[in-house]
């Protein structure tokens, strides 16, 4: 679901997740519940990302209904992790 020009939520029910999109570079803003990254992942080849693009993950905090994808979603972006 868009939420303005290059950002994208992806509910994964327990949390949302936000992709912001800028050309070839883009941030992930939180990692969602474990079992959540292949959602994730979907959502970005919709919308056009190759999860190469993910430079950075952002979590705002580090309850397990927000971090139990990182392990995966860091292997398959080698994106940077920043944690609040």
């Amino acid at each position: 679901m868009d939420q303005g020009k290059g950002v994208h939520r992806i509910d994964t029910r327990a949390s949302d997740v936000y992709i912001v999109v800028n050309g070839s570079s883009s941030l992930l803003v939180d990692a969602g519940r474990k079992g959540g990254s292949e959602k994730i992942l979907k959502m970005m080849e919709r919308n056009g990302s190759d999860p190469s693009d993910i430079k950075v993950i952002f979590l705002p905090h580090t309850h397990i209904d927000h971090t139990g994808s990182l392990k995966t979603l860091k292997k398959e972006t080698g994106a940077d992790v920043i944690v609040h």
